[in-house]
């Protein structure tokens, strides 16, 4: 009899250890990590369905070619267009870079700023700090900005969440 129940809480562990791995597996592949972990190749590569057209200060729509001519490269623009401010790059090329940048510290969630007489990001509370690409440099944070696609279409400049 005592040989039987070992037998039965041994069977019952491995079902229940079978069981959160298998959960375990299911769950990271259903829900993969947020698009911050994504490279910019995979952005870039994805198809772009709907968006909404970047916005200057005034609200009026961003031509590309314009944004290209009068931004210089690597230091981030602010634009409007979604409930959250954005900022752009214009990488070497130059090109428009194929994400946005949505500052929000990911320590805390606080507004960052694009700081021109540090070159990055910086959260105004604890003192995180990005660079350009949103990739975390400094400070408390350990993960980069949450990013958005972009994506060029006829001279406009779309914004995908």
């Amino acid at each position: 009899m005592e040989k039987s129940n070992k037998n039965y809480k041994r069977r019952r562990f491995l079902q229940y250890a079978f069981t959160g791995a298998t959960t375990t597996v299911a769950m990271g592949w259903l829900f993969p990590k947020s698009s911050e972990s994504q490279s910019q190749e995979n952005l870039s590569n994805t198809v772009a369905v709907g968006g909404v057209v970047a916005l200057d200060g005034r609200g009026e729509q961003i031509k590309l070619s314009s944004f290209l001519e009068n931004v210089p490269l690597k230091k981030p623009v602010a634009v409007k267009g979604l409930s959250k401010p954005t900022y752009l790059v214009v990488e070497s090329g130059p090109t428009i870079a194929p994400y946005g940048i949505i500052p929000v510290c990911t320590h805390q969630p606080n507004r960052v700023r694009w700081r021109e007489d540090l070159d990055c990001f910086r959260c105004p509370n604890h003192g995180a700090r990005y660079d350009y690409q949103g990739r975390a440099i400094g400070g408390p944070a350990k993960r980069n900005l949450r990013r958005i696609k972009v994506v060029t279409q006829n001279d406009r400049i779309k914004l995908i969440q």
